[in-house]
């Protein structure tokens, strides 16, 4: 595991689908609901028109590797 800040290490954080979401909608994310209907969170944000985040919404999906 890489250090995040100085030296520091920390170990495996895991968040459920639905906290990570409500952390970014209150960054400002906007949830897209059509999404939900395939089964992943599509969120937007307003001052970052060109950016979107995806995640599924269960966690036992595997995950997409970006290429």
């Amino acid at each position: 595991m890489r250090p995040l800040f100085g030296n520091e290490t920390f170990g495996e954080i895991k968040l459920s689908s639905t906290d990570l979401r409500d952390f970014f909608r209150f960054r400002g994310w906007q949830e897209v609901p059509a999404a939900m209907e395939d089964g992943l969170f599509l969120l937007t944000n307003p001052t970052c028109p060109n950016r979107q985040l995806v995640f599924p919404i269960d966690a036992s999906a595997p995950i997409m590797q970006m290429q």
